[in-house]
């Protein structure tokens, strides 16, 4: 997910006691698409329609903030007839913004799954993605630094962070399942999962062996 946490993040500002995002600059990384809240119908479509017809990963910092006008920005993602332009390929970031009938109509349109940054979060907007929700919808739920202004340095210390956030809610994940979250369920949502994410024959690796030291 450190893909996902070197790009260009904006600046927030408060109204009303909730958050508003600004826009930030969209941006392209390799093959996959990264880009921020589509400003109306036909701007998703022109830029997702395609990705989704082709079944290319679309990477998108979805409603992040706490406000209606944020959450609103949701509603966007449908074509000029109505039609969704949610698929397998849409990963979102954040969806801070987000309730229960939205993230029920990410998973209905098999929506690739959410990527849950709290540290960030809740530095810049005092909230995080209640993700509880999506995983009540059947969403999978993948673990990001998001930047480092706000984000965690690695994904070890936002681990930290997710489990502490996880006991707080009432052990919203197994010690496995945040495992799983920054290893084979973000590979999947990508689709890379035929190359990294689990330790299986023929692929790509990154392990450290010690041993143990003699017991007594």
């Amino acid at each position: 997910m450190d893909l996902w946490a070197r790009q260009s993040h904006g600046f927030s500002s408060s109204e009303g006691g909730t958050t508003k995002r600004r826009p930030r600059a969209r941006r392209r990384v390799g093959w996959l698409r990264y880009i921020n809240d589509f400003t109306s119908p036909a701007d998703a479509e022109k830029n997702v329609g395609p990705a989704l017809s082709a079944g290319t990963p679309y990477i998108i910092h979805l409603c992040e903030g706490t406000d209606i006008e944020t959450r609103d920005y949701f509603d966007n993602l449908k074509k000029a007839d109505g039609s969704s332009l949610i698929g397998p390929p849409l990963v979102t970031i954040h969806c801070v913004a987000l309730d229960g009938p939205q993230f029920q109509t990410l998973a209905t349109n098999r929506g690739a799954g959410v990527v849950w940054s709290p540290l960030s979060n809740f530095l810049l907007y005092g909230a995080t993605t209640k993700v509880a929700l999506p995983r009540q919808a059947g969403l999978p739920v993948a673990i990001g630094c998001d930047w480092a202004p706000s984000g965690t340095k690695n994904l070890l210390g936002e681990l930290k962070i997710t489990k502490l956030v996880s006991d707080h809610e009432g052990g919203l994940f197994t010690d496995q399942e945040l495992i799983d979250a920054v290893t084979h369920v973000p590979a999947s949502m990508i689709g890379w999962d035929s190359y990294v994410g689990s330790i299986e024959r023929d692929k790509a690796a990154d392990l450290v062996v010690r041993e143990e030291p003699p017991s007594g």
